[in-house]
């Protein structure tokens, strides 16, 4: 192909072409930017007329009677379940009745061995076994375990007293 234009106006003629093609690219960019707002205008608008009218619910919830009503109710309620709390028993572990029967113990009472089987959620019965010096002395224990509050009933068999000294015992202890 045969080229008659000089080299200096191919230059400019090149210019020029980069130039319209950057001047269409702007252009076209700008228009692609003002129509994606103008889109968007309406969503953000009624976005926004949402949000002030929530606002303004919300302050008119919080300044009305019952909002007040309703939080001094559940500040009651709150002070109400703080005292049911202290006024349930609480659930006594096998370990706490265990050490309290080893407690309770004298010198002259020596135990051997304790099973526990806890039979509800609260109810705990034990077998102590051991040994007592004297009939005295395992009669003396077993009123101390009946005195205790967190005992229900203590049950020593009559077989256990048959001996009057080195009383191989063993108790039946039920919690309360």
């Amino acid at each position: 192909m045969l080229n008659l234009l000089p080299e200096d106006k191919k230059v400019i003629l090149k210019n020029d072409y980069l130039l319209r093609f950057s001047i269409v690219a702007v252009l076209l960019a700008c228009l692609v930017i003002v129509i994606g707002i103008v889109l968007l205008l309406p969503s953000y608008l009624l976005l926004h007329a949402t949000e002030l009218a929530l606002e303004d619910e919300l302050r008119l919830k919080q300044n009305t009677e019952s909002s007040k009503e309703y939080e001094k109710l559940r500040g009651l309620i709150k002070n109400a379940n703080a005292d049911l709390a202290t006024l349930t028993p609480t659930e006594v572990t096998v370990r706490e009745l265990i050490e309290l029967v080893v407690n309770k113990k004298g010198p002259a009472i020596s135990i051997a061995h304790i099973t526990a089987t806890r039979k509800t959620d609260r109810a705990v019965t034990m077998l102590v076994g051991g040994v007592a010096k004297t009939r005295e002395d395992l009669v003396a224990f077993t009123r101390v375990l009946e005195a205790d509050r967190a005992f229900e009933k203590v049950v020593l068999p009559v077989s256990n007293l048959a001996k009057s000294k080195d009383i191989v015992f063993t108790l039946s202890v039920y919690s309360k």
